[in-house]
């Protein structure tokens, strides 16, 4: 069976919702067309996904308890600049389609700035060398958000086990704590996040590297737009 897709307006702190068919629905791909955040809540399933401005998921949706409305909280704050509109895309999934694969994915819309056309920014890597004990960063500039897709830490061999907590500050949610804990082969961490960690309009996302008697690198994943 088809389905229609649903196309619903969205602003900045004004929370809205959809009603979409019950039976025969096995999910909803939802495309963030918006400048904002979205949290997304459907009636009768749990969670709240996020979905971060210009980015796409797929929301698996249970054979029981969902009642067809889709709710839609935007975040306050413009957390892009130049977005193509100010809607979100909701395109249901029938049971018998196939599931969607490599979800959550960037749509890399079109922008215009002045007389330049292009894409929107692409991830890129940030790579810091010996960094251990120090605080590394990488900045948006003037009138841009930064946003932190991942990152990873390696290190030289050590002596002995070592526990330490990295702190990721500037991120618009607050920040993040985490620990690593490196053996006599050294340290391997690795965090990719499902969905981009927005920092603030003009701000910077910083890292608080632990020491641990060695060298350690470290790669940022991200993009400033």
């Amino acid at each position: 069976m088809s389905y229609l897709d649903s196309y619903v307006a969205v602003s900045a702190g004004v929370n809205t919702s959809v009603t979409i068919p019950m039976a025969g629905i096995k999910g909803v791909i939802i495309r963030n067309e918006s400048p904002l955040d979205i949290r997304i809540q459907a009636d009768g399933v749990g969670g709240t996904p996020s979905i971060a401005a210009d980015w796409a998921d797929y929301i698996p949706i249970p054979s029981r308890g969902f009642n067809g409305n889709l709710h839609f909280f935007p975040s306050s704050q413009l957390t892009i600049q130049n977005a193509p509109s100010s809607q979100l895309a909701v395109v249901p999934v029938g049971i018998h389609e196939s599931t969607p694969q490599g979800y959550p994915m960037r749509l890399g819309r079109l922008s215009n700035q002045g007389n330049l056309v292009g894409t929107q920014a692409l991830n890129q890597m940030f790579p810091f060398t010996n960094c251990g004990g120090s605080s590394v960063a990488y900045a948006a500039g003037t009138g841009k958000t930064p946003f932190l897709t991942g990152f990873d830490l390696t290190s030289s061999t050590i002596a002995g086990n070592v526990s330490r907590v990295l702190t990721v500050t500037g991120l618009r949610d607050g920040s993040l704590s985490y620990q690593l804990v490196a053996t006599t082969s050294g340290l391997i961490f690795e965090k990719t996040f499902a969905s981009p960690q927005p920092g603030v309009l003009s701000g910077t996302i910083g890292f608080t590297v632990p020491n641990f008697g060695t060298t350690v690198d470290m790669n940022i994943y991200g993009y400033i737009q």
